[in-house]
């Protein structure tokens, strides 16, 4: 599920749009934003996810996306029907949840008590979770270029220039990118971190 990183609040006045264009515009950020997620590989906007996980007698599980706000369950069943009495109580685990004065992006990772350990098995664990930036807390750079790529997008589609775009250096040709250079800029430093 995609959820839009900016609104046609943000973008009305800056990009000067006149209220007939905000269908189109509304369209835009949806796009915009779901191309941003992806080429992150992350879900950027605060939601409320599940994870399926298997179990190999580890005591620790990293979680998928970041930055995690919030915990709401953990369960282990060997049946994957996930019924409440697979639910395990949170005194048997903790989380790192990075504190909103946190200055860099952390993993979170649930880890079990001591003597515990997740049983083996295929998708036998269900995690649910929140994670993501609140609407407030968007990263400037994560709207400025969702903003510009709305922008970038709009003045391609108005001009008919759908699909490849050549772009003359001097006697080379190049493609121009999906998503343009000063955009991928912005949003790189934000691509899921391997740890």
């Amino acid at each position: 599920m995609i959820v839009n990183l900016i609104s046609w609040e943000y973008c009305e006045p800056l990009l000067e749009l006149k209220a007939e264009e905000k269908t189109f515009t509304e369209l835009l950020i949806f796009s915009c934003s779901a191309e941003i997620e992806t080429y992150t590989d992350r879900m950027l906007k605060q939601r409320q996810l599940r994870e399926l996980r298997d179990g190999f007698k580890q005591d620790e599980i990293i979680l998928r996306q970041y930055p995690v706000k919030e915990i709401t369950s953990l369960k282990v069943d060997k049946n994957r029907d996930y019924a409440e009495e697979t639910l395990i109580p949170p005194d048997y685990y903790s989380c790192r949840i990075p504190g909103e004065n946190d200055d860099k992006e952390q993993k979170s990772e649930i880890i079990l008590a001591d003597g515990f350990s997740f049983p083996r098995g295929k998708n036998n664990i269900e995690i649910i979770y929140t994670a993501g930036y609140a609407e407030d807390q968007i990263p400037e750079p994560i709207k400025t270029a969702t903003l510009e790529l709305v922008e970038w997008t709009m003045k391609r589609l108005k001009n008919h220039q759908i699909g490849e775009v050549n772009l003359k250096y001097g006697n080379t040709t190049k493609i121009a990118t999906k998503i343009p250079d000063h955009v991928l800029e912005l949003i790189t430093p934000y691509k899921r971190k391997n740890w």
